[in-house]
């Protein structure tokens, strides 16, 4: 009989340590899900916030009120909402170098500007050789023959890139050095010259002619002359001015959004629209954008 009592006694035991385990479990599973549940609500109220700033932006800059009409300065305008903030910027589209009609020399300024350590002048002649149209390989660059001795499984596209991600399939290219390119590209403004209203420092300093300190001085005269409602002094570009556009007009805009929570996370992402008049706005792009932004070199 006692063996018996024995045997229930441990039987008890043990179904005590197994609902215990249970339980230790289960108040585990509950937290978990209770944080992950947190996590998706910021990340939710997040992406709300960062929407609700930009259709302000839109309609700030397709107002035809002049006094309240946002201008693609690279402002920085500050929304708060209770869990954070949003800071959005707003540039012309036209102020990124087009990688579909920079002529080369601009190309190589911007990989000598952010690639230091790869060679600058054989990537721009990739570049070239990506988007035109024949198999006759720049002096530097890569056609058919190159890229399938170097293990590539295709050739060049020989067309205009889709967008510019499609970098990263480029000879001598990967997604790193895209990722880093990228946020001074466009596919968008079809022209050959970068908009001297909009151009960040970066791309202003990746102009040939055009040193860190030049681009440095040309972008504080460009704001004081904005907030005097007066044309920047052009002439501080010097050489490099031939390859800006000096008029401001544009219905291209990229918004940039960098949307901070209060526990710490910060997001910062990119959408590029075209105003369309009465028929509102087109979202041409949607993308992510590294935190912080890349510093140019001298």
């Amino acid at each position: 009989m006692r063996p018996q009592r024995g045997f229930a006694l441990l039987l008890v035991i043990w179904a005590l340590v197994l609902l215990l385990s249970l339980a230790t479990g289960f108040g585990y599973a509950v937290r978990h899900e209770l944080r992950f549940g947190s996590d998706l609500s910021d990340s939710v109220k997040a992406e709300a916030a960062s929407l609700a700033a930009l259709h302000q932006a839109i309609l700030a800059l397709g107002t035809t009120d002049d006094e309240t009409r946002w201008q693609p300065d690279s402002a920085a305008r500050v929304f708060t909402w209770p869990q954070g903030t949003v800071t959005v910027k707003v540039i012309s589209e036209n102020g990124r170098i087009d990688i579909n009609g920079a002529p080369v020399e601009l190309l190589r300024g911007l990989f000598e500007q952010l690639l230091p350590d790869h060679d600058a002048a054989a990537l721009a002649d990739a570049v070239l050789d990506w988007r035109d149209r024949d198999d006759n390989p720049q002096p530097f660059g890569a056609e058919e023959s190159e890229y399938l001795a170097a293990g590539y499984a295709y050739a060049p596209m020989n067309q205009p890139f889709g967008s510019t991600s499609e970098l990263s399939q480029v000879f001598g290219f990967d997604r790193e050095t895209t990722e880093i390119v990228q946020p001074y590209l466009t596919v968008y403004s079809r022209r050959p010259r970068i908009n001297a209203y909009s151009a960040d420092l970066v791309t202003l300093a990746a102009v040939p002619g055009i040193t860190l300190a030049m681009a440095e001085a040309f972008v504080a005269d460009r704001e004081a002359a904005a907030a005097n409602e007066e044309k920047p002094d052009f002439s501080i570009l010097g050489n490099g001015k031939r390859y800006v556009d000096t008029t401001s007009s544009s219905n291209l805009f990229a918004i940039d959004m960098t949307t901070t929570i209060t526990n710490g996370g910060k997001l910062r992402r990119q959408v590029v629209v075209a105003l369309q008049g009465r028929n509102g706005f087109l979202v041409l792009d949607h993308r992510p954008m590294p935190t912080p932004p890349t510093e140019p070199q001298d």
